[in-house]
């Protein structure tokens, strides 16, 4: 496993991505004077995006349908937790944009390869319930492990 999105893990069969690029900027408010050099007010975080890309071979690796489903999480407009395959868990992000490009196509129009991105952008509002989702899910497995042993 590479990374988990929600319930979606990245690993060779579904996404394996090569490259993972992660931009994060700040917010300022500019202030002019007069006959003065403009001042910066600091707002505070702004956008932090993620973006995963790779090459896919259906023979090897996902393939269409992977990005179909990928695709379906993206129509719903939700925000996923983002887990690192070492468990840190890095925040909750939505599906923004899903680009991919196909070459080498077989007899039947098959793309033997698939060049993806996918790009995620951090959701704050979401993250709280992301958290809270994690925190039941920990509190209901710990009720159904206690379950078994009492």
């Amino acid at each position: 496993m590479l990374m988990a999105l929600g319930f979606f893990i990245f690993e060779r069969r579904t996404l394996p991505f090569a490259k993972k690029s992660r931009e994060t900027s700040q917010r300022f408010a500019t202030h002019n004077a007069i006959k003065k050099e403009p001042r910066y007010q600091h707002l505070g975080p702004g956008e932090d995006v993620i973006t995963l890309s790779g090459v896919l071979s259906p023979a090897l690796t996902g393939g269409p349908l992977t990005l179909d489903i990928v695709r379906q999480m993206s129509d719903t407009g939700d925000a996923y937790t983002l887990i690192k395959a070492n468990g840190d868990i890095v925040g909750a992000y939505k599906i923004e944009k899903i680009k991919e490009d196909e070459e080498s196509f077989d007899a039947f129009g098959n793309a033997r390869i698939i060049n993806f991105t996918l790009t995620l952008k951090r959701d704050d509002a979401a993250a709280q319930s992301a958290r809270e989702q994690l925190e039941g899910l920990a509190t209901a497995g710990r009720d159904a492990l206690i379950g078994r042993i009492g």
